[in-house]
């Protein structure tokens, strides 16, 4: 038996390659492909016999072709919800926030994967299942990824592309007394006008006064 059996490679229409693959104490050969994008054909030759035509289907992983993240702010806030079309975003903490994935292949499972704690299981869509739905209630920052499983053949992938979502903490409103008008005294009895500014980053609903003393 030969030490070495050429391996010979085809992508579609294209030429021949060629490598050289070892055999062990019991003349078996055997090749690895850790990692090949495209479909191929391959066979085995040894001297002037080879083994039939042998083909390679690569199935690519599902891929992300349009997305919706929907961001719902506490209803303190009186915000109307947003959309945004990047899965990078930032939002207010205590916001519900939804991601709306479509991809190019359907699907029989997908989860949201954070870089930290437990995957989220999305939701496919029953009519359409190259649609994956996710909900969340915003209460840290975290980077956060993908996990596919392709209907057809059940192969899972796993996005290696990280996004981010930074969560903010709502500031406190700001309040200031202003000054009486000039040359206004108090007296026993008399009324005296309090002026004050408050200014909030989403907007004031109410603003209660208390008076101690």
């Amino acid at each position: 038996m030969p030490e070495l059996a050429p391996l010979e490679i085809r992508h579609g229409d294209g030429p021949w390659e060629s490598l050289d693959v070892a055999g062990d104490d019991d003349a078996r050969f055997a090749y690895s492909f850790r990692q090949s994008g495209r479909s191929f054909d391959y066979r085995f030759r040894a001297g002037d016999t080879k083994t039939k035509l042998h083909a390679v289907e690569v199935v690519p992983s599902p891929k992300i072709v349009e997305s919706t993240v929907t961001l719902r702010l506490p209803e303190y806030t009186g915000q109307e919800p947003q959309q945004l079309s990047s899965l990078n975003f930032e939002v207010l903490e205590g916001a519900t926030v939804e991601w709306e994935i479509r991809t190019d292949q359907s699907l029989s499972n997908a989860q949201l994967v954070p870089d930290s704690g437990d995957p989220l299981d999305m939701v496919i869509d029953d009519k359409d299942p190259q649609l994956a739905r996710a909900t969340m209630l915003a209460s840290k920052s975290l980077a956060y990824g993908f996990r596919w499983t392709e209907r057809e053949h059940g192969f899972e992938y796993e996005d290696s592309a990280l996004r981010s979502m930074r969560v903010t903490a709502d500031e406190a409103p700001l309040v200031e007394i202003l000054p009486p008008k000039p040359a206004e005294n108090a007296t026993l009895g008399k009324s005296l006008a309090i002026r004050f500014r408050a200014s909030d980053d989403y907007g004031r609903v109410g603003m209660p006064i208390e008076l101690h003393g």
